[in-house]
């Protein structure tokens, strides 16, 4: 009340006018209160005797207890005693005025009995509904009115008319909040839509750069960019995930190991652990594994580099030729001291050329002269001049186990030198003496050497000597061979041409050419073949193209195992290191783990017909098929090892295979319809009616179109009862309409008629979906494992595979292939990948993310691939392609993990932190303004790394196992 009545505005009309206490104020400021405006100090009668002398008016909120105070009463008498009766104004706010109950009373004895009119707070209704008192809001006017000295009534009115006008200015105010509301959260609606389009214009941004970095070949390129919109568009990760999928993939699995202007002299050790460079006469010994320098020498001016290195088998030593002032230093790379420094009167100083194989002896060149250190004591312990001229003088070779090292002269033939004498111990000569130079090798027993000899004449010769007889062991020509291997046990010999690509490979023990194979480039314009080598066991070779391509090569038959796309670049170097590949392009080094992560395997069955290969499946995690024998009868092989497990005695079109490791087979029987058996006990009597279509995954029910009713009907396989079926119509197209499927689980099947496909509930019988199919043909079917997609395709002028969802029955993918007819389509166990193969005239098979609909690879088939499947873990797809006899076998682990392990892969293994590939050049922020804008540098123009925070370890662990299936094939 005290607050009401100090901060009330008198309204404007009232202020000024004549009232019964004189001129009306504009407030009532200030009122005045004992309780809280009584200072501290002096004697409170005095205070109290001076407020009230002062005072206009005096207020007494009056309730029983009041009444019962002395100062109250002392402060009325004293205001009475002042003549000032009628500016006396009671307020009751309890108990009773003038009552006879001492207890209700709430008059203080000085103002009872005097007739003072009091405001009364209280709003009491009686039993016979009378109310007493004003209430809250009528009483504090009235008290207002008599502070005042105007009438009740004037003040009322006036007091409604100013609610009226706050109550209106509180609508209008109400509507301004409501539009300010309106158009805030418009403005939020604005803003979160400028927000989404924002990030989709990042994510378009990163994503096409990224695509169009990984279609040009440059994968590190597309990996930062994927990883650098990842970082700032989590939200999107299908899309990036995909993106840095496909990256890695064609990548090849790799890990850069160092990174340089120019890199040249690329040599490794035994074992493939350390890998020696050198670049701009600099020298860096790098740990293969963790990409660490080991060891750095030398620099790129011009009195400080270093001219010539070789390293021990053992990657312990480095020998190293230093100019200005020329010397030559043996380095212990292990213990990073020097154990020798050799110096030479010679032009050049001395030039290392090979440690013998246990890395205690040194083989120099000296000007015209061979000379052999002992490493620990430094002296000299033999001298030869093997060849007439300086510039005649080749790298020599060691012989393992022998004291003979081989060196090779351009005019004087290959000689084998005594390292402990210096002498002759004997001569080979390759090619009648008229040649231009040699290539030789030896295998580390040290009994065969074979040279390649680039003579006078296009057709180039190949020798190989066997050091224990006293000739050569044999010689081949063809066109323009250019080098030539030998295995480490000296069993095969391999030799190639580069200008027109050719690999041939001889055993030894028999002399008899096992391989000899013309490298397919010609569709890639001009590519040539720069090296050919074979791997430490001798069981496969590689083939590098200048174009950057690196071929892995069955060395007992010359079948093709794994292809990498090394590079944009050519390659100047490549060598097996264990059962890794390690590559140098002109400006990097790269391991690739495994050999590849794309084609594993490449099975050929020949035979007297081409087309041999009828059918196959995934059953066990290996590959299965039929083939057709010499004899035209139908036999079944497991490639696990590559063993035929039945041979069914049936002749007829095209034999089947469930995909389970009960391996039913399912032949067509010419005119009667087709058997069912098993391949452990051969084909069941059995005869099934009706046109054959496919066979579930557990071998249990058979998909059979009835042409006589028309009917699709679902059979058991083994009592032949129908277990389901559907009407079907018939037309003259019906042959080219009939395409049948079961989903993974047996619950549904999914068929094709004219116009449409149909999916039959097989458990109800009853049609769960009708999909209008833009299909002229269907070919194939495809349910996903979890029957939420069904992806459909076949021969179609859009060259489309469509993905269908099952739930709302609505296309929500169209993947392009590449031909107008589509063989066959798969979709990965997790959902994750679409496959399809298409024939004419691309002849490839395709593979998509199903998520995104963003194409992650595609294998080029000559002749095309009819039936492709995914194994049952997702990591490998097959290829079945009767067009040449061939199953293709590809592991596709990375294209469907997780993106937090493709992001580990990519950073620990593919970009390095000594690698530019993990940040923005300079140059690139400075020449594209939304990529500056998006991806800053901070305040010390550092470099953002885009691995930063994603949790990447410092070496990538082993990838998960792969499930190992125990089962084996039936006993034929």
């Amino acid at each position: 009340m005290h607050r009401q009545i100090d901060s009330y505005r008198t309204p404007k009309a009232l202020v000024g006018v004549d009232g019964a206490l004189g001129s009306v104020p504009a407030t009532l400021h200030p009122i005045f209160r004992d309780r809280t405006d009584l200072q501290a100090g002096g004697h409170i009668t005095q205070s109290l005797q001076n407020a009230l002398e002062e005072a206009d008016a005096l207020v007494v909120l009056c309730t029983p207890t009041s009444a019962k105070s002395h100062w109250v009463n002392h402060e009325c008498e004293t205001f009475l005693g002042l003549g000032r009766a009628d500016r006396i104004f009671p307020v009751i706010a309890a108990g009773e005025p003038d009552s006879a109950d001492p207890e209700l009373e709430c008059f203080p004895p000085a103002l009872r009995g005097r007739g003072i009119l009091a405001a009364d707070l209280r709003e009491v209704r009686k039993p016979n509904g009378q109310v007493i008192g004003d209430g809250r809001e009528g009483g504090r006017l009235k008290l207002i009115a008599g502070l005042l000295g105007l009438p009740l009534d004037a003040l009322a009115r006036r007091e409604r008319r100013r609610q009226r006008t706050l109550a209106f200015g509180a609508m209008a105010a109400a509507s301004v909040f409501a539009l300010v509301a309106a158009a805030a959260v418009w403005l939020g609606w604005q803003a979160e839509t400028q927000r989404r389009e924002a990030f989709a214009t990042l994510t378009r941004f990163f994503n096409e750069r990224g695509q169009a970095a990984a279609q040009a070949g440059n994968m590190p390129r597309a990996m930062r960019y994927a990883l650098a919109g990842f970082r700032l568009s989590p939200e999107n990760e299908p899309l990036f995930r995909a993106t840095l999928a496909a990256a890695l993939f064609h990548a090849g699995d790799s890990r850069v190991v160092a990174r340089a202007t120019s890199l040249e002299g690329l040599q490794l050790s035994a074992n493939g652990a350390t890998a020696m460079l050198r670049s701009d006469g600099v020298l860096r010994i790098y740990d293969v594994q963790s990409s660490a320098t080991r060891f750095e020498f030398g620099s790129s001016e011009s009195r400080a580099r270093v001219n010539e290195a070789v390293l021990s088998g053992d990657g312990t030593l480095v020998a190293l030729n230093h100019s200005y002032p020329y010397r030559l230093l043996v380095r212990d790379i292990s213990g990073q001291r020097d154990l020798r420094e050799i110096t030479s009167e010679a032009y050049g100083g001395a030039v290392p050329l090979s440690f013998d194989h246990r890395g205690a002896r040194l083989a120099v060149r000296e000007g015209e002269t061979l000379v052999i250190y002992d490493i620990a004591s430094g002296t000299v312990l033999s001298r030869a001049t093997p060849c007439d001229q300086d510039y005649d003088y080749f790298p020599a070779i060691w012989l393992a186990r022998s004291d003979n090292i081989m060196v090779t002269c351009k005019g004087g033939g290959i000689l084998l030198i005594n390292a402990m004498t210096g002498a002759t111990a004997r001569r080979l000569v390759p090619y009648r003496n008229q040649f231009e130079e040699v290539h030789a090798h030896a295998d580390e027993a040290g009994r065969f050497v074979a040279v390649a000899i680039d003579g006078i004449n296009v057709e180039r010769t190949m020798r190989l000597w066997d050091l224990q007889a006293s000739g050569a062991a044999f010689e081949a020509s063809f066109r323009l061979i250019e080098d030539v291997d030998i295995t480490p046990d000296g069993s095969l010999v391999l030799a190639y041409s580069t200008y027109d690509p050719h690999v041939s490979v001889w055993r030894t023990r028999d002399r008899e050419r096992i391989v000899d194979i013309d490298i397919p480039v010609s569709d890639r314009g001009n590519v040539l073949l720069s090296e050919a080598r074979f791997n430490a066991a001798g069981d496969r070779f590689l083939v590098a193209l200048t174009d950057g391509t690196i071929r892995i090569h069955d060395a007992s038959d010359g079948h093709l195992l794994a292809e990498i796309y090394a590079s944009t670049d050519s390659l100047s170097h490549v060598q097996f290191a264990g059962s890794d590949i390690i590559a140098a392009t002109p400006r990097a080094l790269r391991v690739w783990r495994g050999g590849a992560n794309r084609l594993t395997a490449w099975h050929r069955f020949g035979g007297a017909y081409r087309n041999n290969l009828r059918d196959g499946t995934m059953a066990c995690g290996y590959p299965v098929i039929t083939r057709r024998g010499n004899d035209q009868q139908p036999e079944v092989y497991a490639l696990r090892n590559e063993s035929a497990w039945a041979a069914l005695a049936v002749v007829g079109r095209t034999p089947m295979l469930a995909n389970d490791c009960s391996h039913y087979a399912l032949v067509h029987n010419d005119g009667t319809g087709f058997q069912v058996g098993t391949l452990e006990h051969g084909v069941q009597a059995q005869v099934f009616a009706g046109s054959f279509e496919t066979l579930s995954d557990d071998g249990a029910r058979v998909a059979v179109y009835d042409d006589e009713q028309p009917l699709f009907r679902v059979v058991d396989a083994r009592t032949g009862a129908t277990i389901a079926s559907a009407e079907t119509e018939a037309t003259q197209y019906d042959t080219w309409m009939r395409s049948a499927s079961f989903s993974p689980t047996g619950n549904l099947a999914a068929f094709t008629v004219p116009g449409d496909t149909r999916v039959l509930d097989i458990n109800s019988g009853e049609v769960s979906a009708t999909l209008v199919t833009p299909v002229h043909s269907v070919w194939s079917l495809a349910f996903s494992a979890d029957e939420q997609w069904l992806a459909v395709a076949g021969y179609d002028d859009a060259k489309s595979v469509y993905l269908w969802r099952l739930a709302d029955q609505t296309i929500v993918r169209t993947f392009t292939t590449g031909g107008g007819i589509t063989n066959d389509v798969a979709i990965s166990p997790n959902a994750q990948l679409v496959a399809a193969s298409s024939q004419s005239p691309d002849d490839d098979i395709r593979i998509w993310d199903l998520p995104t609909g963003v194409l992650l690879a595609t294998f080029d088939i000559p002749g095309g691939v009819g039936q492709i499947e995914f194994s049952r873990d997702g990591l490998s797809l097959a290829a079945f392609s009767e067009y040449d006899g061939r199953v293709y076998v590809w592991d596709v682990s990375l294209l469907s993990i997780r993106m937090s392990e493709l992001a580990n892969i990519a950073c620990s293994r593919a970009l390095l932190p000594t690698s530019t590939d993990r940040t923005f050049s300079v140059n690139e922020l400075a020449a594209d303004g939304l990529l500056r804008e998006l991806w800053q540098t901070d305040g010390a123009r550092t470099p953002r790394d885009v691995c930063e925070g994603l949790g990447a370890p410092a070496l990538w662990p082993d990838p998960p196992a792969r499930p190992v299936h125990q089962t084996e094939p039936p006993p034929h």
